[in-house]
């Protein structure tokens, strides 16, 4: 795919929603919503000055674009962008907010829908619910960093796992290996 597609959303919540599944999303021209924008990107990232300032967002990342703020989203020269917009009416706010690890529950608050609503779509759209897809983002973060001699206990805490045997357990579970193992097979 090479262009958005939108669909639109419920009454009463998110007024619409955009999905690029494809390359880079082209530059678009300085603009503003009605209501706040949040985006949402699944892989690769995607780049956007928000007023004067830069901001990038990296895959597991969201942006809350309030409504009003003007805005314009950059190539990014990222290959293979995955992305999820949602323009919700109501959405207030006075500053652009880069969400990391954000409750679900707010995400869906600034898209104006209820928690489970915002889930089953980011299913759809990801394959995956958003809990598990940011599981799965840290796990991707301990695989890289494992290739480098940080000690394991280390990148567990650093990426919010309980302890290093939370890391280890899932790790497997995703991967087949425990986390020793792999870096074993990485030097």
């Amino acid at each position: 795919m090479t262009r958005w597609i939108y669909t639109r959303g419920r009454a009463g919540g998110v007024g619409e929603y955009g999905l690029w599944d494809g390359g880079s999303p082209p530059m678009l021209r300085p603009h503003f919503h009605d209501g706040g924008q949040w985006t949402a990107v699944l892989a690769g990232r995607r780049v956007f000055r928000v007023g004067a300032e830069l901001v990038t967002v990296a895959a597991g990342q969201c942006l809350y674009i309030p409504a009003g703020v003007v805005h314009q989203g950059l190539e990014a020269g990222s290959a293979e962008v995955r992305c999820i917009n949602a323009y919700a009416p109501g959405c207030r706010g006075d500053r652009p907010i880069l969400v990391d690890d954000m409750p679900i529950g707010a995400l869906a608050a600034l898209a104006g829908v209820s928690r489970e609503h915002f889930s089953r779509r980011f299913r759809r759209a990801a394959g995956c619910a958003p809990q598990d897809f940011r599981i799965q983002q840290r796990l991707n973060q301990a695989r890289s960093r494992l290739k480098g001699d940080e000690p394991i206990a280390a990148i567990a805490a650093d990426l919010g796992f309980a302890d290093q045997s939370h890391l280890g357990r899932l790790f497997r579970q995703a991967f087949g290996v425990a986390p020793m193992a792999y870096r074993r097979m990485m030097a």
